[in-house]
C-alpha cells in the first residue's frame, strides 16, 4: 500500500499535534498494540541532518482502535526557520510504522510549510 500524502503548516514556537487513523486494505481499523512509529523532518529529502523528530502516542486500542498521535514541542517547532523566499519555507517529512512482527510500512508523507509569527 502506498503512503498517504498530507501537507500541513507549522507555526514555529507552538505545539504541534496531529492524529492519524490507521486502517487496513479492507478499510478496517488496525489494532496498533505492539506497533512502533518513527518520523522525521528534513529540509530536503537527501539531507543528512534532520530538523525534527516526531514523538508518538498510541491511543488505548480498546477504545480508540487505529489511533496514533504525532507531535512536536514548542522548542522543536522553533527549529523551523523562515526565509523571505517561499521555496525556503518548506520541509519534507514521513512516518513509518513497524508492526509487532517487524513488518515496516511508510504510512504518510508530505510537505510542511512554515507560517511565521507577525505579531511581536
Amino acid at each position: 500500500m502506498s503512503a498517504g500524502v498530507y501537507n500541513f503548516t507549522i507555526e514555529p514556537g507552538t505545539n504541534l499535534s496531529k492524529k492519524l487513523i490507521i486502517k487496513d486494505s479492507s478499510n478496517a481499523l488496525v489494532d496498533l498494540t505492539g506497533f512502533i512509529f518513527a518520523g522525521q523532518v528534513r529540509k530536503n529529502y537527501n539531507d543528512q541532518n534532520k530538523v525534527a523528530q516526531f514523538s508518538f502516542s498510541i491511543a488505548d486500542q480498546n477504545t480508540n482502535k487505529g489511533e496514533v498521535t504525532f507531535s512536536l514541542t514548542p522548542n522543536e517547532t522553533s527549529a523551523f526557520t523562515y526565509s523571505d523566499s517561499p521555496l525556503e519555507n518548506t520541509f519534507k517529512y514521513d512516518i513509518i510504522m513497524t508492526t509487532g512482527v517487524n513488518q515496516i510500512s511508510r504510512v504518510i508523507a508530505g510537505i510542511i510549510t512554515i507560517s511565521p509569527e507577525v505579531t511581536r
